[in-house]
Parts: C-alpha cells; structure tokens; sequence
C-alpha cells in the first residue's frame, strides 16, 4: 500500500519526525494516545514502509516524545525530518520481525498485544522453551496451548504433571473464540494418563506399569502421555522422574524414539540448585537431547530456583508476570532481555506473556495467549467432575502398548522348544564367558564386579537362497547366493529378511564357527516370533524367504541384439562403455590379423622376387661368357678363313655357344616376366590390405551404432533352492554389573558368547552404543559408560573420566578430572590446574591468576596481579633507580624508599637513612645518622665522629687525623694552628706553642 493510498483511506499519522535521524533510530513527536511504550509504528520512506519498535517514551513542555528503532534492515539514506508516523499494520509487523504465517509448519499461541496479528511460533526453531511466571500469571495455560498445538502436529508428547493441572486435555473446553479462532476440542483420544486410580480416577493406566513399560510405550507419535505424579511425595516424585527420564534418553540416544517434547512442570524441584540424580539427568536432556530429538518444556515459577546450567543454556522464553527481584534478574539474564523489560514484566496482565529467545528472530515480542481449546486444569478445576471410564479404543489401544513391557518375563522357556521338519536345530559354542567380559572391562576400571548373570539363547535364522538364472530371450546367464541372519526373537516381533546379524554376531563369524547339536550349558530359551513347531508356519516363513529372495535378486540387464551381449550391471554407461571398449579390442584384433596376413604376403613375394633376382644375376654372368666365347670363336674363325686353315670344328663350337647364348637369354626373359608379376602381385596385396581395413571400419562403425535395452530379470521359484534353513541358538549372557566406589551403580549389558560383542552401554557424550568389553569404560565420578574417544585421563590421580566430569586446565592444556577441583583466573576466568595457579602476594592465597596475568618483581621475583604490580614498583629517590615495596629500603627520618645503593645504615644504631639525613665520618668513613652526635673539625670543617674527634690540648678545640700533631716535648696532641715552632735540620720536631713558649 502505497503512501497516496493511506491518505486515501483516511489514515492519520500518530506522530511526526523531528530532528537529527540516521537510518536505525529518529524521534517521534505524538500527535495521538493511541501510541504506547509497547506500540509499532511505520514510517514511508524510499518507497518502502519501515517498522519501527518504540524504545522510550518521555514528555516535555512541548509534548510526548518516542525514540524509534528501526526494526530489520534499515533505508540506505536517513529517514527525512517530518515525516508522518502511522500505527504499524499486522501485515507489515509480521514481516518486520520475521513471524511465520505458515500453519504448517508453526505453532498458534496468540495475539500480538494491541495488534490482530497471529503469533505463530516456527516449531523448528522452538528448540527448548522456558514457560515461567507467579503462580496465576497463566504459566500453565501456555504449557496446554502448547501442547494443543503440538498434538495437532502429530507430535510425541511426555508430560511430567504434578498437580495433576493437565488431565483436562481430555475435556472439551467452554469457550469459543472468534477472535483468536478457537473452539472447544477435546484430546482424550490421544492423551494417555498413568496415574494412582485411587487418587487420579480418570488415570488410564496405574503408575506401577511404569516399571516395565518401555519408553517406545510412552513416546509414541500422536500421543501425549501425562506422567500423574499427585498424591506421591516429594522424594517419590523425584526418584521416580530422574529413572523415567533416564531410560527415556536412553532409547533417545540409540535413536529408537521419534522427536518428541518433555513436559517438565515445576521444573525447579527436579531441576534443582542441589546436585541430584534427577538434576544430572534433566541437565542431560538439555544439554543433549536435542541434538538427538528430545526437546524440552520446563515449566517454573521460581527460576532462581532452578539448575544454572539448564537455565543458562539457550532456547525459547516465555515470560508472564514476575514480582520477586532474584526471579525478575535471572529471567532477564537467560532471556536475553535488557533492564528496561523488568517494568514490562512486572506489569503484565494474566494471560500476557514477553516471548524472547529462538523463536523470535528479531526482537521480543508481547503476546496475548489464545483461549485452550480444552479445559484449562488450574485452579478450580475438579477432576472428579469429568471422570469418565475410558473408551474401549483408549483402553486397548493403552493395553496393547504396555503389553510387551508386562510379558516379558514370560518370554523365556526353560527347556529348548521342539520345531518342525526342515528347520534343523543347532547350537552356538559358549567360547568368551564372564571371566573373560570382566578382565576386558576391568581394564577400563578395577572396581568391578558381577552382580548377576544369566545365560538366555537367542534364536537366529541362517538362511541361503541360491538363485541359477538361465535364459534364452533375452541371452542371460547367471548364479549368485543370497544369505541372511535374522534374529527372530519374541522382541523383534517380525521377520526383517534383510538383517545380516544377530546379537552382535555377523555371518563372516558363523564361518569359523562349529555349531553343535545340543546347548553347551543349561540356560533359559528365548520365545520366537513365529511358531517354529508348527510345519505350516515354517513352510510359510520358507516361501516368504523364496519370495523375498526373488525380489532380492532381481538384476537389471542391459543387452545389445546387435552385438549378441549382456550385462548385469547396473549403470548403463558403464554398459556401454564397456561394449565400445569390446569393440575397440575386436577391431585392433582384426586389424592385427588384417596386418599380419598382409606382411606375411608380402614378405613370401619380396622373397621369391629375391630368388628371381639372383638367378637372373646368374644367368647375366653366364650371358657374357657366352657372348665372350662368342666373340672369341668368331675371331678365331676369321683368323683361320684369312689363313686357309679347317673351320669346321670352329663353325661347331661358335654354333653351340651361340645355342646356348639363345637359351639363357630365353629364360632372362622368363625371369623378368616372373619378377613383373610378382611386382604386380605387392600391388595387388597392398590394395587389398587398404580395402580389408576399410572394410573392417565400416562394419565397426555401423556395430558402434548398436542398440541399448533394458531388461529386469527375476529369478522364478524353479530357479531359487533354499541351500541351508536352520534354527541357530545364539547363547547371550545377560549380566549386571556395579561399582564398588564411594557412589555405587548398576549396568545391565549383555553379550553373545561366541566373540564377545553385545552391548555394553551407550557413550554418556556422543550416544554411540559400545559393542565390545574392550571398547568399555566407565567414568570414574558419575559411573556414566564411555566410548575410548570420549574418554579422558586425569593428569593427576589417572582416573579415567567423561568430558562432563573433567576439565582442561587452559595453559598446560592437561585434562583433570572434576575430583581436582580448578581454579578460575581473577581476570580471563581461565581454568587453572594446582601447577598452572598464580597466587599474588598482595592478593593473597584465595586468589588465582593465570601465567599471563601474574608479573615477577623484577627486583624481588615476587609475583604480583597486574593491579598490584604497579603500585608494587616504585623510584629510589636519590637515584631514580626502579625498586619494588619488598627489597625498598625507607630512610627513618623521612620515609622516603631508597635501593640497597643509596641506603645509609648508622654505624651506631643502625637504621637507614639516606643521604641527606646521614653522614660520614671523614676519618674512619663510618655512616651515621643525624640523630647521632657530629662534631666538625676546627680547620677544615670536616664531619668526624665521637671517637675520630681530637681535643687540641691547648686551645681545646676539635681537629681532624690531618690537622692534628703531638708535641716532641710534651707529647700532648695539638691541632696545627697550636704548633709552635719546628726544631731540626734532617729530623724536623713539632712543638706545641706552650712548649714553645717555656723553650724561649
């Protein structure tokens, strides 16, 4: 809506900006009483509408003031003075502070105060939620709308009621809302309620069935289960919460429960300050649990009350009315809120609530609670008027959930149970016992013993499915083995074919395995899922196998009919990459064979052209011979016709020769003409070779062009054979351990016989189950199991601790445990081991630092905090040299600190003094201090003490070592001015002025 169309509407501004603005606050002057302290406002600017958040109302001569904040992300420029102000509209608020609106995927609580705009909590960002407030401030109204919503949700729900205030989720409420769109429901069909019947009539189920009721019975999605805890004591309530919440997080950590939410009302007497075992336990829960699913509701009216570390961690506030000032100062502090909410708190009305924390992405909000859609159970509400006995569909639904948790001890036979022909009986050997689990165990603590240990067998089913493939249309042929190992106790309550291991045994261990025909030791005998001793019923579970094998072992073929190929694979380009890798090998194959035939051709001609060739280099020779005799012959007959001699034996000879000469060069010509064709013949092997080749490619390129399909094949049941069904009774030792500490705890586990594995605990820090005594340990403060990973070692006493029961000491980075208590640096607040621990003199012993807080006196090595190292340190004040209050000297005149250098003791009383106030003799170089007695020599001035002061014996006046002399007549000692007159040419005599005088 733009600005025109406000105008349009008729809309008037509530208030005017004035002054300086920037883009995240301005000031409002308010032209309306409309706009509260709690009042959202929007303003136009850059096409754009802002939502503002009031911060503080006040009012001048001039009239009301608000100083605005900009809600999410502020305009580029500042907001321009004097623009009008309007009441924000619902729309744009739930925009503004990012309220889903999805029904889906939130939770419907209310109203926004002074607003139509529905609250719509997103249940993904819930994450834990506080519900506080004085009794009647509509705490436990939330807690049901909640609930309601969740319900609504299909989500699992565990109630932990103590005054019985949420059994009336099975009442249909009284009031209808058009306003909040709400209207009276009832949840009995999906609330189940444990409860004492003589106290709680309208209880479905009696909390004795709690014992043995698993918590899959409890959390089940849909349902909300209301654990009715009135008429128990305190300390009942307590015992039996902390061992139900126990074993709910549990079956959470191994993932055999869906998300759900705990109720927890009254949550500070389970929760409490005192360390509990029920403390320790919610602590867990919310600490860990949600990252495994489990959320949690707590519900208080004394937050002060509750444990710091459940408090302190982070999630969702709902706050209603609070008047106590602890109450009020550790809600705003785990809330998050600032000090100006405690007035707004303090003056909620019933029904109101400031919802802070996760949920509310941007800032808290104000919220007016929807009506229930059920009977709210507070105060006033009788449970006795709406007893009703529960329908038959409740009833048995509630019974059939509890019925495997009552039955069990009945699942146990004591003698083996018969079973029908064709599923033979066997028996696995008993090879790791107690003795060896608990030396394993012991490893990972000493203090261990046996409480109780019983040997059950489990039934096993080993199966093996051989599936021989052979067909025709499409070409396909294949065989493959399909095994399996299925428990197939009562508790499984079903056949899962495709388990390849039981009880912590997995078929590879069957291998090496030698089962026997009857049970190595007495034990008791699991009941099995289905009747084994009746024919029908195995036959039955054998066709199911059969048919399952069948689905099992279906193959997606791809096949070529152009290439006469199969594959059972199950990517069709690795098919087909795979044929075109065939025909590449097919074709360099055939080229090979193209080539060899070829070369070998060639080689057999070039050979025989060779033979050719030197025949005719030797029918050449002897051609020239003829020719030679010939002209020889002829000579010589021309030579006896010129002498008249007889020429007719010459005429013979030069006749033969000349036959002879005809002869050879006949059969030259043959030899030519043989070579010409076998000349011809290379050509004709060369054109033939191209022509194969070319050949060859074209009958691969057209293969390579070949066709995909796909076929599925399923083995038919005259192709299956069931090549092993056996029973196999797999002995498992179900065992109790404790600790013979100080606090003392029970572990059940359970082990199979043949290699160990079982299960031994879930690892108290990262749930991970631990399948072998070896992997075993056991905290040593809190008893909790512990995978080795999480497992850490005191560096001090060695005990072997979880990560909640140890600290790292943040210097040496040595892990202790909880037993060596640390101590907390006064400045950083890091954690400190014995070793680590700084005490500063001036602070005292009750004070640690940290090495990186703590100075050493340079002067006395003393150390110091850095507060007190500065006042430590001080100036000599003679010579400016830095000293410290330990190794200061003061001066006992004028207090004044002074370094060894300049420190003066009295040689007499021996306090210090500086220079000022002390001084030396100038004979012996004593020091003295002015309270001492100084007398000055007559002639030169010069301090002397008592003892170096000499009397002059004639003028009685005081003189030093070098202004006094001893008369050679009378011996007495005389300062100088009292000499007289000195007597002697090599041996001058000093007399006195009276001895002198007596002389004359």
């Amino acid at each position: 809506m733009e600005k025109d169309e406000l105008k349009a509407l008729q809309v008037k501004p509530v208030g005017i900006i004035e002054g300086k603005t920037t883009t995240s606050n301005f000031k409002v002057k308010v032209l309306s009483d409309d706009v509260g302290k709690n009042s959202f406002l929007e303003v136009f600017h850059e096409d754009a509408y802002y939502v503002c958040g009031i911060k503080e109302l006040y009012r001048t001569e001039e009239g009301v003031y608000a100083e605005c904040f900009v809600i999410g992300q502020g305009p580029k420029l500042p907001f321009t003075p004097a623009s009008p102000v309007y009441l924000a509209r619902g729309e744009n608020v739930r925009k503004a502070l990012k309220l889903s609106d999805d029904p889906s995927t939130g939770i419907y609580v209310g109203k926004l105060k002074g607003l139509d705009c529905k609250v719509w909590l997103p249940i993904k960002r819930l994450g834990r939620i506080f519900i506080v407030g004085k009794p009647g401030s509509g705490k436990s109204y939330t807690a049901g709308v909640i609930i309601e919503e969740l319900l609504k949700k299909g989500i699992p729900l565990l109630v932990i009621d103590v005054h019985s205030e949420y059994s009336s989720l099975k009442v249909m409420g009284d009031v209808t809302s058009e306003e909040f769109d709400v209207y009276p429901k009832s949840y009995a069909e999906s609330v189940v309620e444990f409860g004492d019947p003589k106290i709680n009539p309208g209880a479905d189920v009696s909390l004795e069935a709690l014992e043995s009721a698993n918590p899959e019975d409890l959390v089940v999605p849909g349902q909300c289960t209301i654990i009715n805890l009135r008429g128990l004591l305190k300390e009942e309530q307590t015992s039996l919460v902390a061992s139900l919440l126990e074993r709910v997080f549990q079956a959470v950590v191994e993932g055999r429960l869906r998300p759900f939410y705990c109720v927890l009302d009254e949550a500070h007497r389970f929760a409490g300050r005192e360390r509990t075992r029920a403390t320790d336990v919610v602590r867990r829960f919310a600490q860990e649990g949600r990252k495994f699913g489990a959320g949690l509701i707590v519900i208080t009216q004394r937050p002060q009350l509750l444990d710091t570390t459940v408090r302190g961690l982070v999630g969702t506030w709902i706050i209603h009315r609070l008047s106590d000032p602890n109450d009020m100062r550790i809600t705003l502090e785990s809330g998050g809120l600032e000090g100006e909410w405690e007035n707004v708190i303090a003056w909620l009305e019933s029904g109101e609530a400031v919802i802070t924390g996760e949920a509310v992405e941007k800032i808290p909000i104000i919220a007016r609670i929807r009506p229930r859609e059920t009977k709210h159970g507070g105060e006033g509400f009788n449970p006795l008027d709406y007893i009703a006995k529960p329908s038959e569909s409740t009833a048995l639904k509630t019974l059939e959930k509890l019925s495997k948790a009552v039955v069990r001890d009945k699942d146990k036979l004591r003698k083996q149970p018969i079973s029908a022909p064709g599923l033979p009986q066997v028996f696995l050997p008993t090879v790791v016992d107690e003795s060896e689990v608990l030396a394993r165990m012991r490893e990972g603590l000493a203090d261990l013993d046996l409480k109780s240990i019983e040997l059950n067998y489990m039934p096993a089913l080993f199966c093996e499915v051989e599936a021989r493939v052979k067909r025709e249309s499409p070409p396909v042929k294949f065989s493959e083995l399909l095994r399996r190992l299925i428990p197939i106790g009562v508790e499984v309550g079903e056949i899962n074919w495709d388990s390849t291991q039981a009880y912590g045994l997995e078929l590879k261990d069957l291998e090496s395995a030698e089962p026997l025909p009857s049970p190595p030791q007495p034990g008791y005998y699991q009941k099995t899922c289905f009747n084994i001793a009746d024919q029908k019923v195995v036959k039955k579970v054998k066709e199911e196998l059969l048919a399952y094998a069948a689905t099992k072992l279906v193959k997606t073929m791809y096949y070529s009919k152009k290439l006469g190929k199969f594959s059972l694979t199950n990517d069709r380009q690795a098919f087909v990459a795979e044929c075109l890798k065939e025909l590449a090998e097919a074709e360099q194959s055939e080229e090979r064979d193209i080539e060899e035939r070829y070369q070998r051709s060639m080689a057999e001609t070039a050979k025989a052209v060779e033979a050719y060739k030197e025949r005719l280099r030797r029918l050449g020779e002897q051609y020239n011979a003829l020719r030679y005799e010939c002209e020889q012959l002829n000579e010589m007959l021309k030579e006896a016709k010129k002498q008249k001699k007889p020429v007719l034996k010459l005429s013979k000879q030069l006749e033969l020769r000349k036959s002879k000469l005809e002869s050879v060069r006949d059969e030259m010509l043959k030899i030519n003409a043989q070579i010409r064709a076998l000349n011809d013949k290379k050509k004709a092997l060369e054109s033939e070779y191209e022509e194969r080749l070319r050949e060859l490619r074209l009958k691969m390129g057209s293969l390579r062009d070949f066709d995909v399909k796909t076929a599925v094949i399923q083995p038919e049941l005259d192709e299956l054979s069931v090549t092993s069904f056996q029973l196999i009774w797999v002995p498992v030792y179900r065992a109790k351990i404790a600790t013979d500490k100080e606090v003392s705890k029970e572990i059940g586990i359970w082990w199979n016989a043949l290699n160990g594995k079982g299960f031994y605990g879930f690892c108290i820090e990262c749930g991970a189950e631990l399948e072998d005594a070896s992997s075993f340990v056991l905290c040593e403060v809190c008893l909790s199991p512990l995978c080795p990973e999480h497992a850490s070692q005191c560096a001090i006493c060695g005990a072997r601790v979880c990560p909640k029961d140890s600290w790292t000491c943040d210097p040496c980075s040595r892990t202790l445990c909880s037993r060596e208590p640390p101590s907390r640096c006064k400045l950083c607040e890091a954690m400190l081991c014995q070793e680590c621990a700084r005490r500063c003199i001036a602070c005292g012993d009750g004070v640690a630092l940290c090495p990186s807080h703590v100075k050493a006196c340079p002067a006395c090595r003393a150390l110091l905090c850095e507060e007190h190292f500065k006042s430590h340190l001080m100036r000599c004040s003679v010579c400016s040299r830095v000293i410290c209050e330990a190794s200061a000297r003061r001066c006992s005149v004028c207090g004044e600190p002074l370094c060894t250098a300049c420190s003066i003791p009295c040689a007499i009383c021996g306090r210090v003094v500086c220079r000022e106030h002390g001084w030396v003799c100038r004979d012996c170089g004593k020091t003295f201090c002015v309270d001492e007695e100084r007398k000055r020599c007559a002639l030169c001035g010069s301090d002397l003490c008592a003892s170096c002061a000499h009397v002059c014996a004639v003028c009685k006046g005081l003189a030093c070592e070098d202004h006094i002399r001893r008369c050679s007549s009378c011996g007495r000692l005389v300062c100088r001015n009292c000499v007289g007159e000195s007597k002697g040419l090599i041996r001058r005599k000093l007399f006195c002025i009276d001895c002198t005088a007596k002389a004359s």
